[in-house]
């Protein structure tokens, strides 16, 4: 028999995992300090569900995207992965300097999946700019990179529907 998990994993010091007296404040290097707790957390999950397969796709949207692109480089069974509403952050209260090269570090192993990055034009946390750094490191011509107009927070319905079609094209 054979079945799909979906999982969502809270990121630390959030969701769930948020413990008592922590301020929705991001502290100094916060992102790039927690891509290795978040990578383990990821592959302990692929581990417990490997009953039903290999991983086979990632998606993540905006802090997704940032903890994603280390976990997907990672894990060699995703087939396909989407980064929405994400690249070199320049804004939003993200002060963490070595960040950038973290992501394009590791945008620049992503050769075994085929990545879609779904952004919007005004983001004021990924701009356009920072979106581009990132999908041109991504190698290989597996990549698609589409815009919306609108803020970080306006994802309209056919993202998501552009999400689904890709992946089911993808992970078959």
């Amino acid at each position: 028999m054979t079945g799909l998990a979906v999982v969502c994993i809270d990121t630390v010091d959030h969701g769930e995992r948020k413990p008592a007296g922590v301020t929705p404040d991001v502290p100094r290097g916060w992102h790039s300090n927690n891509v290795d707790l978040m990578i383990q957390d990821w592959r302990k999950t692929v581990d417990v569900f490997s009953s039903i397969g290999p991983a086979i796709a990632y998606v993540g949207f905006s802090m997704g995207t940032i903890f994603g692109l280390p976990t997907v480089a990672a894990i060699p069974s995703i087939k396909a992965a989407v980064f929405a509403v994400g690249g070199i952050p320049a804004g939003g209260g993200i002060d963490d300097p070595p960040l950038r090269a973290v992501l394009l570090d590791a945008a620049s192993t992503l050769k075994q999946p085929q990545v879609l990055m779904l952004n919007m034009t005004r983001d004021e946390i990924f701009p356009r700019d920072g979106a581009h750094a990132l999908f041109d490191k991504i190698p290989g011509r597996k990549k698609r990179l589409m815009f919306w107009e609108g803020d970080h927070d306006d994802w309209p319905a056919e993202m998501i529907s552009q999400s689904v079609t890709f992946l089911n094209d993808h992970t078959k």
